[in-house]
């Protein structure tokens, strides 16, 4: 079972997601399905629980799936080491494994106000950082160095066909409200 920080951060990223994506109208929140604790398993056994997961809905008529993908990930740690995390990166971009477009990974110390998210896509058959956000909060002054940006390709495994679709941003109040909701279940 997650800790509550562990817990706070999942329900707050996706939130501020949900936020962004019903701001794009036409449907598009409702055409993505949002799966806390979302796994996967291989035909060896082995396998992965997603922190969340969000992949596309089942269209009407549309064959059920054997086995269901999701096309963006996100793992949070709070205790675990960044190798652990690498590893969680690598299976889920791992086409013969979790086969996922995105990886978001969120990291918050427990020592201080500090959160690191980064993004994560395979490049190469090698998992690549994309984008790197870093939330502090030092003398009650919060910090973020940028947006963060969800890729609309990856999310809907398709590229943008009106003016209103486009890559999900969640922008400097949207991260600060996610680090708050960490950090006042730690105490922070």
């Amino acid at each position: 079972m997650p800790s509550p920080e562990h817990a706070s951060a999942i329900g707050a990223l996706n939130k501020q997601f949900r936020r962004d994506l019903d701001s794009m109208g036409h449907g598009l929140s409702d055409a993505i399905i949002d799966y806390p604790g979302g796994g996967t398993r291989l035909q060896n056994g082995k396998g992965k629980d997603a922190d969340i997961a969000f992949g596309l809905r089942k269209r009407v008529g549309e064959r059920a799936r054997s086995e269901r993908r999701y096309s963006v990930v996100a793992a949070v740690a709070i205790s675990e080491t960044e190798t652990k995390l690498k590893r969680d990166v690598d299976f889920w971009l791992n086409p013969l494994c979790g086969n996922a477009n995105l990886v978001i990974t969120i990291e918050a110390s427990r020592q201080s106000a500090r959160i690191n998210i980064n993004t994560w896509e395979r490049v190469n058959e090698r998992a690549h950082c994309d984008q790197n956000v870093w939330i502090t909060k030092t003398d009650g002054k919060v910090e973020v160095t940028g947006p963060l940006r969800i890729s609309f390709n990856a999310l809907f495994d398709r590229a943008p066909s009106i003016p209103a679709e486009r890559d999900v941003f969640l922008f400097e109040q949207r991260l600060q409200s996610i680090a708050e909701y960490i950090w006042g279940e730690q105490g922070i």
